[in-house]
């Protein structure tokens, strides 16, 4: 245990380093040195809150918070009516402008001049965006995220400040940064005993030894491993537990309902977590890898040759390189 414990903060440091890096690169990558050069028409910007540490965002029903992370509903479009002043419209809900109306803040504007906002710089770099038809307006969210009243929301309160981000070069910055990141990010997960990726909750990808891909089940129910490493071919992990040895279940995570299974001699769809089709034993074969056992038909492994293909189950033994099997933990998407 003591070793396991030891391998375990190794793979945590070393992970930790890896996505300091590359934070450290993509902030470098979309933050310019002059934030009002975000303020352009076309570009498309999010609002970091200094107070609550997430994004600002548009809600369905029109109203913003700062619990946001980085996708389309806390994205906007920026578009200039003049120097230094422009529009907000959502990315998410596109027809949706962040506006002023009777002294309330929401995304529920039309573009007209209540959805117009100048912006100044704090002396941190951050900006505060000022509501152009109502001056002494501002935009504030608190660090629960609720938004505060625009007019007595003052210039020096933190709840004013916000970091903004191009996201227009966000998809460019992730090129140039994933490569490196991604192979650091690799190396920590995957190094040490596979049986560790293996805990209940865990978001895994199942990557073939031989076809260098990820076990994926397709929307006709058939399974290959012709997999990308992206939220299609992950699985959450669920850990059964028997007098004697632990069992593994595989739910898709974009369908929870769905799980791998072997039966009668195939690879399938399942839909009873539970049943011994759907639950495996993990054997520890070749460095770095595992393979996987159906409880219900002993000897059946789960298996895929270099074409993709999957291997028969009933003649795939832990010998084989089909059976071989890359856990990767899924601790962040690149």
């Amino acid at each position: 245990m003591g070793q396991a414990n030891t391998s375990l903060g190794s793979i945590g440091k070393d992970l930790d380093s890896a996505l300091k890096s590359g934070e450290a690169q993509f902030s470098q990558l979309t933050t310019p040195s002059n934030p009002l050069e975000v303020f352009q028409t076309g570009r498309r910007v999010s609002f970091l809150s200094k107070t609550s540490c997430k994004y600002l965002r548009c809600l369905p029903d029109g109203n913003l918070d700062s619990l946001g992370v980085l996708d389309a509903y806390s994205n906007f479009f920026v578009t200039c009516v003049s120097p230094n002043r422009f529009t907000l419209r959502n990315c998410g809900y596109n027809t949706q402008y962040i506006s002023f109306a009777a002294g309330l803040l929401a995304c529920r504007g039309t573009g007209g001049p209540d959805c117009e906002f100048s912006a100044s710089i704090t002396t941190d770099s951050y900006v505060i965006l000022e509501a152009v038809a109502n001056p002494g307006h501002h935009i504030g969210t608190l660090n629960t995220g609720a938004v505060t009243n625009p007019a007595q929301t003052l210039k020096e309160h933190l709840a004013a400040h916000f970091k903004p981000m191009q996201t227009n070069t966000a998809d460019t910055a992730f090129k140039e940064v994933s490569s490196t990141l991604q192979k650091d990010v690799n190396k920590a997960v995957t190094s040490g005993n596979q049986l560790q990726a293996l805990q209940n909750g865990h978001i895994v990808l199942l990557e073939s030894k031989l076809s260098k891909k990820c076990i994926q089940l397709r929307s006709d129910g058939v399974a290959d491993a012709l997999g990308l490493a992206e939220a299609s071919s992950e699985y959450t992990v669920y850990v059964t537990q028997s007098p004697t040895e632990q069992f593994y279940s595989f739910s898709k995570k974009q369908h929870p309902s769905v799980h791998l299974a072997i039966e009668q001699g195939v690879l399938v769809a399942g839909n009873a977590p539970l049943d011994p089709s759907a639950q495996f034993r993990a054997h520890l074969v070749a460095p770095n890898f595992l393979a996987l056992e159906c409880v219900g038909q002993t000897g059946a492994f789960i298996g895929a040759l270099g074409d993709g293909s999957i291997a028969d189950p009933t003649k795939t033994t832990p010998a084989d390189d089909a059976a071989h099997l890359l856990v990767r933990h899924q601790v962040l998407y690149l």
